[in-house]
Parts: structure tokens; sequence; C-alpha cells
């Protein structure tokens, strides 16, 4: 009898195992099932197949050590992504800040220009020589606001002698009183000077006229004479100025063919100003555009991290 019983419990306890293996595989494939399913429904935390069926070895040998294996490499590899995300989040914002800081300087450019009446040309030497200059009240003004050219020179003449005289820095120059001449030169001022010499023929009355802006402190003969001390004559005078470059004594060069008139005259420097100013509407527009954009990366970025950290849950 008790040998009967001993086999009757044997079997019992068989059975019971054999169930619990069933149960326990039940459970396995309930897991790889749900695990399957969650998958299929990440947006962000996609695995590679390789990654799955590494999950599902551990899985398929179910332990409490696999179990913790299983549930790391997805926490891992979730890891990985959320790594990603946030150096794509720290990229976005470092262009969000460059692009900021370019609008920002556009807009001053433009409030600069809505300042104005008219375009200038500006010189690294400016500020410093207006400093030297205001202090010993030397008044000045620069040669390419004194002249214009005659109604009848054509385009391509015009923008043929300005870019001669803007190449070769007489565009920039200052003009002082004759008065002033032995100060400046003593004062050694950064900057270049023009004073009238003898008088060249031809000349560059040829092509410009003396046209003054208010309050100058100067006199259209002031500017005709410094206008007849420069010849456009390449074999006999020392400074030459003509529709094919410049030429100041051994120095020589070429100008730019696709260059556009833009400093001499002042209606020319008025409408270039309004051209500026539109230009850099458009630019700033641009510039806008792609902010938003960036915005709305960096906003679609979060969303995904968001994203990820529910699916992390999820698992």
């Amino acid at each position: 009898q008790s040998h009967e019983q001993l086999k009757r419990d044997y079997q019992k306890t068989e059975k019971e195992i054999v169930n619990l293996e069933r149960d326990i595989q039940d459970a396995i494939s309930d897991v790889k099932d749900t695990f399957t399913e969650i998958h299929h429904h990440n947006k962000i935390l996609k695995l590679k197949d390789e990654d799955i069926r590494t999950i599902f070895h551990f899985l398929n040998h179910y332990s409490r050590e696999n179990y913790i294996k299983a549930n790391q490499t997805y926490m891992e590899i979730a890891g990985e992504i959320k790594s990603s995300l946030f150096e794509n989040k720290v990229q976005l914002e470092h262009k969000l800040k460059l692009e900021q800081s370019e609008i920002s300087a556009l807009m001053q450019e433009r409030k600069n220009l809505e300042d104005q009446q008219e375009i200038e040309l500006v010189t690294n030497h400016d500020e410093n020589l207006k400093t030297v200059l205001a202090e010993h009240q030397i008044r000045y003004e620069k040669f390419y606001k004194t002249i214009a050219f005659h109604d009848e020179i054509s385009d391509d003449v015009r923008n043929a002698i300005e870019a001669s005289l803007l190449q070769s820095h007489l565009l920039e120059a200052n003009i002082i009183s004759e008065t002033d001449r032995a100060l400046v030169r003593k004062l050694q001022s950064p900057g270049l000077f023009l004073f009238k010499t003898t008088k060249k023929e031809p000349n560059l009355t040829k092509y410009l006229k003396p046209q003054l802006g208010e309050q100058t402190g100067f006199c259209e003969d002031d500017i005709r004479a410094i206008l007849e001390s420069i010849g456009i004559d390449r074999t006999t005078h020392q400074i030459a100025i003509d529709e094919d470059g410049y030429q100041m004594d051994f120095v020589e060069g070429k100008i730019d063919s696709q260059y556009q008139s833009k400093y001499i005259g002042i209606l020319t420097r008025q409408m270039e100003r309004k051209k500026a100013i539109l230009a850099l509407e458009q630019e700033l527009s641009e510039h806008h555009d792609k902010l938003a954009h960036i915005q709305g990366s960096i906003a679609e970025n979060e969303q995904r991290l968001n994203i990820l950290e529910q699916e992390k849950h999820n698992f």
C-alpha cells in the first residue's frame, strides 16, 4: 500500500510539473505576444530584428536572470535612441541660437539703414579718423559724397569709373580744407586725404562734377579743383582714371566688369539704400522661415523624447 501511494504521488507530481511547464511556456508566449504587439505600435523605440531575436532568446530560456537580461537589452537600445535624440536637441538649439543671432544682426543693419538718408562707404579706420579730426575741430567729408556724374555719362562708363575710384581707394578718401592740411600731416591721421594739385588735362571733370549735400562746409570750387587735379591720361600723368581701370604712378589694377555704381551721386546712394533695405527684408524673411523650421524641429524632437519615455514605460 505504501508503494502504491508513492507511485500515485509521483505520477501526480509529474503531471503537475508538465502542467507547470506548459503554464510557463504559455506565459512566455503571452509575454512575447505582448512584446510583439507593443513593438508593433512603437513609433520611436523600434528594434532591429537581431535585437528582437536576442530578447526572445532570453525569454525562451526563462529565468529571473534572463528576464533581467532581456529587459536590460531593451533599455540599452532605448538609451542609445535617447542619446541620439539628446544630441540632435543640442545641435538644433545651437542652430537656433546662431539663427537668432543672425536675425538680430540683420535687424540692426536694417535699423542702421533706416536711420540713414543714403548708403555709406564704410572703412576700418572711419571711427578712429572721426575721433582724431573731431578732437582738433577739423571739418572733413568723404570724396564720394562731394561728386556726381554728368547726366550724359552712360551706365557702363559710370560703373567703370566708380569701380576704378573704389579699388584705388580714391572714392573713400577724405576732403579737408587747405588750411588744415599741415595739421593733418602733423597728426598723422589714419585714412587717405585728397588735396588739389596742378590742373591736369584731360581730367576727371570729363566724367564728374561737384555735388555737395547740406552743411558740408565746402564749396563746389574746392571739389572742382580736386577733380581737375586727377588726370585721365595714362601716358602723361601720375594718376589716371578711365573706363578700363586706374593707374597711380607704378600702381595699377583691373576693375570688376560686373560692378554696379552705387556711391557716386546723392540720388544713387538714396536708391541703393532703398534696395539694400528691400534685400535685407527678403533675407530676414528667409531667416525667419529657417528659424520657424528649427523651432518646429526642436518641438518634434521633444515630442519624440516624450514618446520614447512612454514606450519604455509600456515595456
